[in-house]
Order: C-alpha cells, then sequence, then structure tokens
C-alpha cells in the first residue's frame, strides 16, 4: 500500500474514531423521553456517493432516509438501522422529521457537495 493511502486512510479512521455527536428526536419518544440520535458527520466516498445519486435522481427524501441509516448511531457508536429498515423508514415514519434530523445533522449541504443538477 502506497504511503498516501496508507495516510488517506488513517485520516478518515481517526475521523470516524471521534467524538459522537447527538440531538434528541421530541417525537420519537423511548421510555418516556425524546429518542437520542448519536452521529458523526463523515461517511464513506462510497456512502456520499449514493447519497448525491439519490438527490441527482430526484429522490431527496429517499436520500435523507439512507443518511439517517448510514450515520444514526447509539452512545456506544453503533448503528441504529440497517439498510433493511429503509422500507419501514419510508412508508412508516414521518417525512417532516426525517427532514428535520436531516437537517440538524447537517451532514452536507447541496452547494457544498455539488448536488445541485446541471443545467
Amino acid at each position: 500500500m502506497s504511503d498516501i493511502l496508507a495516510a488517506a486512510k488513517q485520516h478518515y479512521s481517526d475521523l470516524i474514531d471521534g467524538e459522537l455527536k447527538s440531538l434528541d428526536v421530541a417525537e420519537w419518544q423511548v421510555n418516556g423521553a425524546p429518542a437520542r440520535i448519536y452521529y458523526r458527520q463523515y461517511m464513506t466516498v462510497e456512502e456520499k456517493g449514493e447519497l448525491v445519486a439519490l438527490y441527482n435522481e430526484g429522490k431527496h427524501y429517499e436520500m435523507m432516509v439512507m443518511s439517517l441509516i448510514f450515520s444514526a448511531r447509539d452512545a456506544d457508536g453503533n448503528k441504529q438501522f440497517k439498510k433493511a429498515n429503509k422500507f419501514e423508514l419510508m412508508k412508516f415514519v414521518s417525512a417532516e422529521v426525517v427532514e428535520d434530523i436531516f437537517s440538524r445533522m447537517a451532514l452536507f449541504s447541496v452547494e457544498d457537495d455539488g448536488l445541485a443538477e446541471k443545467k
């Protein structure tokens, strides 16, 4: 492995081993308290590429759901959702709540990540 690739992989490892951020979702009550979602603002190139593709296909809410699947963690850093949960998240969860979570996680913006469709 090249030194540059090793350095790039170490950098990403350091990013994902960093402190988790969190947000509370008042609409999702767990044991009488708002659900707390932990997350990191970093994802793999593959994950981000999937989100960009969904956005550019006009599948904005599917992109938000997938960002939740990729990013939501518990307090120990374990993923809260799996790709198998996509159907339920798409069909049985409030779009407004998903949009609010996505917005508050601030994983990326249209302007910063070239998501806007080219004209």
